[in-house]
């Protein structure tokens, strides 16, 4: 019966029969799917026709699934008629979310992105009438505590997209002006829109995964400075520098712990941490055996932590180093064993100071012959079955190597 329905559309049978047919799906049929089906179809090809049935169906239809699809199709005609009918659905969600107009259409843009490419989604929407359907707000928390919208005074302050795959999310995110907390939870996130930057109020993003970056991109950067970073410069990090710590947090998933002044770093070896200097300057970071999420890149912005001189990233996933490495001059200690790294950026050759450097457990082949300039250079674990080539003047220095 659907095949029939999209079949009508596909070749535009734009006759009185036809649009009866489709008319009495829309208000009549007791299958959510038939008459979802229906709406698309009516409104992309007989808007005119179907003023009254689309009104009709705006006032007293009791499924997500229909009036978001025909949202949809509403959001891509640009003419007062469709204006007027997509104002009307969006007063309606208003009304039974008890949200502002522009939160509501938030809300119905959500659905319309999701709606088409999440079929576990529409599975779900299916199941639900309007009870909130994903939106509800359930007796008991579910993941992470977080009910998955709760809504207070008409304005959404918290959002749990954890279950909703999408790739993007619309740009009327910005309009959720009074947003304090936003989970979102898939590796398939490919961008944040412009309008990311409008939400005031915000205080925390969970990321409960994350793509494979190659580079950090500017919405990550954004959320780690407009949200992870405050953390940070509350405990006397410097802005720069939290923004930098806060990155890690949420590449990690993980809150890094402060170090005090003599507590060593062997008792917390489950624990990814940082210390500051007399200057309340990062001295020391240790970001090994995360609990969430391994590194699969270094970010540029590493550079900001001048008076770095430890740094641990062993058994993580990186697999490529930032230029960036070489402008840590005051690092004395970089641990990267057990990664995914084949070479190593000629800027490496800058760190004058550095006295230790473990690379065992990557695929490295071979050493840049400017190794050599590592002067200071008193400890380097390579793994001797790969490296092929070795400065003569670090042979001394080297172990695990026979």
């Amino acid at each position: 019966r659907i095949d029939c329905i999209n079949a009508i559309g596909n070749i535009k049978v734009n006759n009185n029969d036809a649009f009866k047919v489709l008319e009495n799906c829309l208000i009549s049929d007791e299958n959510l799917l038939i008459r979802a089906a229906a709406g698309e179809i009516i409104a992309k090809y007989y808007l005119n026709e179907a003023l009254r049935a689309l009104n009709w169906t705006i006032e007293n239809e009791d499924s997500l699934l229909v009036l978001a699809t025909i949202f949809k199709v509403l959001k891509e005609i640009k003419d007062n008629l469709s204006d007027n009918l997509r104002e009307k659905v969006i007063q309606k969600f208003s009304n039974i979310y008890d949200v502002v107009f522009e939160e509501a259409k938030f809300i119905l843009d959500l659905y319309s992105l999701a709606i088409g490419n999440i079929e576990e989604l529409k599975d779900h929407v299916r199941s639900h009438r309007f009870d909130g359907g994903p939106f509800q707000i359930p007796k008991f928390y579910n993941y992470y505590l977080t009910p998955r919208i709760e809504i207070k005074q008409k304005h959404i302050i918290s959002l749990d997209l954890f279950f909703w795959k999408l790739k993007e999310l619309p740009e009327s995110l910005g309009s959720l002006s009074k947003l304090k907390y936003l989970t979102l939870g898939n590796e398939n996130l490919e961008k944040m829109p412009k309008s990311f930057g409008s939400l005031k109020e915000l205080k925390w993003v969970e990321l409960s995964s994350l793509p494979k970056f190659e580079t950090v991109p500017d919405w990550i950067l954004s959320i780690a400075k407009k949200c992870y970073a405050k953390l940070y410069s509350k405990v006397g990090v410097n802005v720069n520098e939290a923004i930098v710590l806060g990155l890690f947090d949420l590449l990690i998933g993980y809150e890094l712990y402060k170090l005090g002044k003599y507590q060593d770093v062997q008792c917390h070896s489950q624990i990814c941490a940082y210390r500051l200097n007399e200057n309340k300057c990062v001295s020391e970071l240790y970001l090994s055996n995360p609990r969430k999420f391994k590194l699969s890149i270094i970010p540029e912005q590493i550079s900001c932590l001048k008076s770095l001189t430890t740094l641990d990233l062993n058994n993580n996933e990186i697999n490529k180093l930032p230029d960036s490495i070489g402008t840590l001059k005051a690092l004395k200690y970089l641990d990267l064993s057990s990664n995914r790294l084949k070479n190593l950026p000629n800027s490496i050759v800058s760190l004058k100071f550095l006295e230790y450097l473990d690379l065992s457990g990557n695929n490295i082949k071979e050493l840049p012959k400017s190794f050599k300039e590592l002067k200071s250079l008193k400890t380097l674990r390579l793994d001797n079955i790969l490296i092929q080539f070795v400065p003569q003047n670090l042979k001394s220095v080297i172990k695990n190597i026979n």
